[in-house]
């Protein structure tokens, strides 16, 4: 059936189905690279010996890095097209992921994971503008929506990259995200819709600038990709973590299963969203998405009832002889010029590596003397 672009030139719908699957592709291999990444952050944290507040800056220069590729994506499309910017991104994405995954060969390259990271970012921010530049220049086309089941080609994605780390644990390797670069690169050269969507000339200085609209949307976005990035670039992070389990996950395998569930409930949303938001339109959609999602926030997991059970003073692991605490990272190594009640006259306070760590101090607290510190 054709439908009327903006152009007002009839297009029939089936000539688009190869630029459209040129543009789903786009949007899954973006979510496959991410959630690859984001399920060995684990892994490369105790590679480079990054602690949380490393990790928070590498995020933050990523999530920096990628608003400037966003803005440059908006250039290319200006004085080009958006096909233009997203194959040079494209390029891009596959040159930092490629340069991450050589870094972890060995003992691992910290300088060059954080180059990589940096053109990841840059990348991945043109990545995202010019696939969903595309995605609306085909709506437009077809005349209906097609926007979530887009993002769902992103979700799906991710469900791969979560399948594989599952299945190999952290075994690919660097051949694995060569491997991924290369399917990148391919995808760079698919068809994809040679001019964006253009609307008739007019004038709209009386119009003026709908602040308020803008406003809701960018803040709705902004509550969006907090919680978004927190579940996927931080949830792996969380099961990793002996300071909040006992026995907390120890492989990429099981890193994935914090991502696992919100992406297959994210795609089973996003697979119905053309249909709904066609049905019941997007401000009715929008307030429902966001009535469940603060439902889902408000859930809180059983600190009883959990397959990592929650860590408690009296749990083996890593100690701070600071504080006669628990450290973050498992590879931590606390300072021996810090005095404290795990002294280094205790017969065997120095198995940092986790089996008999001065849990008898730990359990006493700090008011603990290295004299009655003892097996």
């Amino acid at each position: 059936m054709p439908s009327t672009p903006p152009s007002g030139m009839p297009v029939a719908t089936g000539t688009l189905g190869t630029p459209r699957l040129a543009i789903a592709a786009a949007f899954g291999v973006q979510g496959l690279l991410f959630i690859s990444l984001t399920t060995r952050l684990p892994v490369l944290a105790d590679l480079f010996d990054f602690d949380e507040l490393a990790l928070s800056g590498l995020m933050l220069m990523m999530v920096l890095l990628a608003g400037v590729g966003s803005v440059g994506a908006e250039a290319i499309a200006k004085r080009a097209s958006s096909r233009h910017g997203l194959r040079s991104a494209l390029c891009g994405l596959a040159l930092g992921f490629a340069l991450m995954g050589w870094s972890a060969r060995g003992s691992g390259s910290a300088a060059q994971f954080v180059i990589g990271l940096a053109v990841y970012g840059l990348a991945v921010g043109a990545v995202d503008a010019s696939t969903n530049m595309q995605a609306v220049a085909l709506e437009h086309r077809i005349g209906r929506p097609v926007l979530p089941s887009f993002h769902g080609s992103w979700t799906l994605g991710g469900i791969v990259a979560t399948l594989v780390a599952l299945a190999s644990g952290d075994a690919i390797g660097w051949v694995g995200a060569f491997a991924l670069c290369g399917l990148v690169l391919a995808v760079a050269t698919a068809p994809f819709i040679r001019q964006d969507a253009t609307v008739a000339d007019a004038d709209t200085t009386s119009l003026g600038i709908p602040w308020r609209p803008i406003l809701l949307i960018g803040m709705g976005l902004v509550v969006f990709y907090t919680v978004d990035t927190a579940t996927t670039a931080w949830g792996p992070l969380y099961l990793a973590s002996d300071t909040v389990f006992q026995d907390p996950a120890h492989s990429a395998s099981l890193y994935a299963l914090a991502t696992l569930p919100y992406l297959v409930a994210t795609l089973l949303a996003r697979a119905a969203g053309d249909r709904a938001t066609a049905r019941f339109g997007p401000a009715a959609m929008v307030r429902a998405g966001a009535l469940v999602g603060f439902a889902g926030l408000l859930v809180r997991r059983p600190r009883d009832h959990s397959s990592w059970r929650p860590a408690t003073p009296t749990s083996p692991g890593p100690c701070d002889r600071s504080t006669g605490s628990r450290s973050w990272s498992r590879r931590s190594r606390p300072s021996s010029s810090v005095a404290s009640p795990c002294s280094s006259s205790m017969p065997s306070p120095t198995d940092w590596n986790g089996a008999t760590c001065c849990d008898a101090c730990i359990a006493s607290g700090p008011s603990r003397t290295s004299s009655t510190c003892t097996n």
